[in-house]
């Protein structure tokens, strides 16, 4: 997902011929979104992922969902906020109906090349925010089903929310980035 945000990034400031829109377009509760990713970045480690409180990452994560989700409706006047709200939905959907865990599946990790994942989710049932997907999945059209294995740079294991999420940050970016037009604004 990361390698589409620079992208996206990269193609809004080309095409906008700058990032000025970044300093004239407002944009609420960017704190909610900041320590959603910080929550992630530090349940989502080796270290946490092995230590005596790995227990609580569903419970973290799902704060750490909970504030993002604040963050895409106070900024709903983009219309990239409102493809990535669907696409959240969708996943929150999964995650909440299976524990907390986004069911995951040896046959699409393996497409991906995901061999280490694999291991531990066969060794633990569970790692990171991902657990081993069974017939007892719930939600199942909703989980990580989308398998890409090549090219490199964007194999993984994705949701449909996923895409959707990715379609709406694309969306965002350009918003974020386009000038305002005078007497009027660039993202209603």
């Amino acid at each position: 997902m990361t390698i589409f945000v620079l992208l996206a990034a990269v193609l809004g400031i080309i095409v906008n011929r700058g990032f000025e829109g970044v300093v004239e377009n407002p944009i609420k509760g960017f704190y909610f979104a900041v320590v959603g990713f910080l929550i992630q970045l530090g349940i989502f480690s080796y270290d946490f992922a092995f230590s005596k409180y790995e227990y609580l990452s569903p419970y973290f994560y799902i704060i750490s969902l909970i504030l993002l989700f604040i963050f895409v409706l106070l900024n709903l006047n983009y219309h990239g906020m409102k493809i990535i709200l669907i696409g959240f939905l969708l996943n929150f959907s999964a995650i909440i109906a299976n524990g907390g865990y986004m069911p995951q599946y040896i046959d699409k990790l393996t497409i991906a090349g995901e061999f280490e994942k694999i291991e531990l989710l066969k060794q633990y049932g569970h790692f990171y925010n991902g657990i081993l997907g069974s017939n007892q999945t719930k939600l199942k059209p909703l989980t990580d089903i989308i398998a890409i294995g090549k090219p490199t740079f964007l194999s993984g294991v994705y949701s449909v929310g996923d895409l959707i999420i990715i379609a709406g940050l694309i969306v965002f970016i350009f918003e974020f980035t386009k000038k305002r037009k005078r007497g009027g604004t660039s993202h209603i």
